[in-house]
């Protein structure tokens, strides 16, 4: 009897794929963007944003104005119902403000970050919606 060598040759690969398709991953395989990154310390830290904060001034002291937030952007909603303390040392022509007044403030925010944020804008608000900011109106004659 003879044996033919491609029989031969197509038994011993069948026999051979069953071996490897069992073979397991090791334990320390993950994503290789992800790990290769992490290990290289290229991950990307994540922007501050834009915060908008709406509310009332609690105190002033010197360059730190405290402000109960009653109203906020998506970025500083967090921190709605609470008293935030902000840096106004940085703002170009900031009102004067105290304690009582309505104000708007914008400050930009890491998720890692604690407060006294620093200000990028402080705007006094008027009771009735308008801003104290804004050029008065020229008077009649």
């Amino acid at each position: 009897m003879r044996i033919k060598p491609l029989a031969v040759l197509a038994a011993v690969a069948a026999l051979g794929v069953p071996a490897t398709a069992v073979a397991a991953k090791p334990a320390t395989a993950g994503p290789k963007a992800t790990t290769e990154h992490a290990a290289k310390g290229k991950a990307h830290a994540k922007k501050p944003k834009n915060a908008v904060f709406t509310g009332t001034v609690v105190s002033v002291d010197g360059t730190t104005v405290t402000v109960h937030v009653d109203k906020a952007n998506h970025w500083g909603r967090a921190y709605k119902g609470t008293d935030v303390a902000f840096d106004v040392s940085g703002v170009k022509h900031a009102p004067v403000v105290v304690a009582g007044d309505a104000v708007q403030v914008q400050a930009k925010i890491a998720s890692d970050a604690v407060p006294p944020f620093a200000a990028r804008k402080l705007h006094k608000r008027s009771t009735d919606g308008a801003d104290d900011d804004a050029p008065a109106p020229p008077a009649a004659p």
